[in-house]
């Protein structure tokens, strides 16, 4: 679909007494607004990593590991791709009534807002901020 057409859908607003539906036309915009949303959903943000290669220490040797990278150092197609969650983020921000918004609003991704709402909702309740 494209961004003009889906610019004329309006994000599915929250309705906490029919949470299964509105999940289910949310998980159909946010895959119509960009199929790697979904991937975000499910494993969270993409977070740049580089290799620190092993080292040694004296007589002990320090094994390889992946570090996240200085943000100052992402390439143009790791900033578009760290960028996702936050137009994510704004998505389901948009989709939620004030009582659930100020709810997940502290999340930090929106792998952890969704989480959220779907832990609070299938509780049956969500408290107000």
């Amino acid at each position: 679909m494209s961004s003009q057409k889906l610019s004329s859908i309006k994000i599915p607003p929250f309705n906490k007494e029919h949470y299964s539906l509105w999940k289910k036309k949310m998980l159909l915009f946010i895959k119509a607004s960009n199929p790697m949303y979904l991937d975000i959903l499910k494993h969270g943000p993409f977070i740049p990593m580089i290799e620190i290669g092993e080292t040694t220490s004296g007589t002990e040797i320090i094994p390889a590991k992946h570090v996240p990278k200085d943000p100052l150092k992402y390439t143009d197609p790791e900033k578009e791709k760290v960028a996702l969650d936050g137009h994510l983020q704004l998505i389901i921000c948009e989709s939620m009534d004030f009582n659930m918004y100020g709810t997940v609003a502290h999340c930090t991704s929106a792998k952890k807002m969704w989480d959220l709402i779907e832990v609070l909702s299938k509780r049956g309740n969500h408290r107000s901020v």
